[in-house]
């Protein structure tokens, strides 16, 4: 009777054990801790925006305080046109210079993009009045728009890619 006990014994430590490995993996990646631990080589596009945009300006990214989706957003956008603008200049201010640094979702901007093609070219917005909360949604929009109207002028027979600048 002594056996069946150190058989039923070792057999519920091996079960203890394995749900605390269980448990403990769990959390591990619940937490992001393995994450963390081993870092990916991908790229994240919700934390940062890609090198290819670049925004200046009076009212820096951090102060904009945009959101995961936002970013990824943004991201998406530029990577997709990437292949016709490798670059692009995002350039935020204020709409009123005397206004608080704090920018909230009501806040008026002034937003001007530019975005340069491979060729000596570039397709220039005229600066924008936009509030913070309608911001993303007209950067996604101009970039849209900017590859579809260099793309149709670009391959106008009679000019061809004579154009050096192609206002919005």
């Amino acid at each position: 009777m002594a056996k069946k006990q150190t058989n039923n014994t070792k057999r519920t430590l091996v079960i203890a054990v394995m749900l605390l490995i269980a448990v403990a993996a769990v959390v591990a990646f619940q937490t992001n801790l393995v994450g963390l631990t081993f870092p990916s080589s991908q790229p994240t596009y919700d934390t940062q925006i890609i090198e290819s945009v670049s925004v200046k300006g009076a009212v820096s990214v951090k102060a904009l305080r945009l959101s995961p989706k936002e970013m990824r957003n943004i991201n998406f956008m530029a990577i997709k046109n990437q292949d016709i603008f490798p670059a692009m200049d995002v350039t935020v201010n204020m709409q009123d210079q005397f206004a608080p640094v704090v920018v909230e979702r009501g806040t008026g901007l002034e937003l001007t993009m530019v975005f340069k093609t491979d060729e000596t070219c570039e397709v220039r917005f005229w600066t924008r009045k936009v509030t913070r909360a309608g911001l993303v949604p007209l950067m996604i929009r101009s970039m849209k728009k900017a590859a579809a109207e260099y793309l149709h002028y670009r391959d106008l027979p009679e000019k061809g890619a004579s154009f050096k600048r192609l206002y919005i």
